[in-house]
């Protein structure tokens, strides 16, 4: 694998780079998040850090975390945990939630939910699929009502 130095512009080896641990601090939704011993690419040669797009994807990733933890929102893993627990769709998930699947789909890929999103998602915890299923078959019978009566 090879780097591109732009102050350099040039290519290196990844032999000519290293990967050290750092304290990053950056903001996230106007708030200030320290995280630290992130791993970052660095050329030797000058101590110039390098884009290595799977450090840089672990760091953000990291950032968003730690905003998570301070803020109690539920993240990326815990929503995919609550949803294949209850055995539901993207799609069935956003409509019990009263959002959308694109939402529920970038959540699931590390964008940050709102705290009211997180508040929905976190109330289904501890809900099984069962009652999932109940709340469907009401929902479709509902609707099936309604179109009846029209």
């Amino acid at each position: 694998m090879t780097y591109y130095i732009e102050s350099l512009d040039t290519v290196v080896p990844e032999s000519d780079t290293e990967v050290v641990l750092v304290d990053v601090t950056t903001k996230v939704r106007g708030e200030q998040v320290t995280v630290t011993n992130v791993a970052e690419r660095r050329y030797q040669k000058t101590g110039e850090v390098v884009f290595d797009q799977k450090l840089d994807d672990e760091r953000l990733a990291a950032v968003y975390r730690a905003y998570a933890k301070v803020h109690h929102l539920v993240y990326q893993d815990e929503i995919k945990l609550i949803r294949h627990k209850i055995g539901i769709s993207q799609r069935g998930f956003a409509t019990l939630l009263g959002l959308s699947r694109a939402s529920i789909e970038q959540y699931e890929t590390g964008s940050l939910p709102t705290t009211s999103a997180s508040r929905r998602i976190a109330t289904l915890r501890n809900v099984n699929a069962f009652i999932i299923d109940q709340l469907f078959a009401v929902s479709d019978a509902m609707a099936q009502s309604s179109a009846a009566g029209c």
